[in-house]
């Protein structure tokens, strides 16, 4: 969430992934869909590094700057057991703390992204 003035409210930071129109290959399983920046744990990985490092590779957002992002907590994870293999889907929280705009993004993961007020999801 991107830190706002008081009493403007919360923004969620979405993602469209690329690839619309793609049927086999890399990103095509979620092409054209809104999202969060994500994907998998490196080997030896821990969660946050790996969420900082794919919203560093997909949007140049750097959650792991010492004083910009805050991280608020997790919502339970959920497994998708008909995958193969079993895909498991962790969500984490942070606070935005400084005005960082996403630097650039990876064209081959994103095609467009940016903050929605709370408010207007919940209209």
């Amino acid at each position: 969430r991107r830190r706002r003035l008081p009493g403007e409210g919360l923004d969620i930071f979405f993602i469209l992934r690329a690839g619309a129109g793609a049927r086999r290959g890399h990103g095509a399983r979620w092409a054209g869909q809104v999202g969060f920046p994500g994907g998998h744990v490196e080997a030896g990985e821990s969660d946050h590094a790996a969420v900082a490092r794919e919203c560093r590779e997909e949007v140049g957002l750097r959650l792991d700057q010492p004083g910009a992002y805050r991280l608020l907590g997790s919502v339970a994870e959920r497994t998708a057991r008909q995958a193969h293999p079993s895909l498991v889907v962790a969500c984490r929280v942070y606070e935005q703390l400084v005005d960082e705009k996403p630097q650039s993004l990876q064209a081959s993961e994103v095609a467009a992204c940016g903050w929605v007020p709370l408010q207007t999801l919940l209209a």
